[in-house]
């Protein structure tokens, strides 16, 4: 599975046309950028970029990687922003008969989401 942090970075150094001006927008460091595209470039087994000194071109590959990644990555996000906005209730579930061993004597909680 491609990881979503990963794919982020590649839209975003395609779309600031460098890593350090992706990493500056992302908050990373330079380094962590090219990691992450090293890491991605092994997961699918290709280069996503074009490399020269001032400047990087995503390949064919790197440019259909990015397209086939933005509606994936707009739809996390949504889900993202519904877990954060839900409202939940923590239910605490009492320790069973006191016969149980030791271990089983925790409480166990849950949490459960409210509709609005």
């Amino acid at each position: 599975m491609l990881n979503p942090v990963h794919l982020q970075t590649l839209t975003a150094v395609i779309q600031s046309g460098s890593f350090a001006d992706a990493a500056r927008q992302l908050g990373y460091t330079g380094s962590a950028v090219s990691q992450q595209i090293a890491a991605l470039e092994r997961a699918v087994k290709m280069p996503l970029f074009e490399r020269d000194a001032r400047s990087v071109k995503p390949t064919p590959a790197g440019q259909f990687v990015a397209e086939r990644s933005k509606e994936a990555i707009a739809a996390l996000a949504a889900e993202c922003r519904k877990v954060l906005s839900a409202d939940f209730v923590w239910a605490v579930f009492p320790p069973p008969a006191r016969s149980c061993s030791r271990r089983c004597l925790r409480p166990t909680s849950v949490i459960i989401p409210t509709s609005r």
